[in-house]
């Protein structure tokens, strides 16, 4: 079983950071992105 540790834990904060600066396409913020964005971040933060 894997288990997570408070180093671990607040790398993968981090990477939960980053979702939300892949919303743009051809220099335009996209409202879609940002909604999958948010998506993806909360799915990647649900413990397994």
């Amino acid at each position: 079983m894997l288990t997570l540790t408070s180093t671990d834990w607040r790398q993968s904060r981090r990477y939960t950071e980053q979702f939300s600066r892949w919303v743009m396409a051809n220099k335009h913020r996209l409202p879609e992105l940002v909604k999958r964005r948010a998506a993806e971040r909360s799915l990647f933060l649900l413990p397994v």
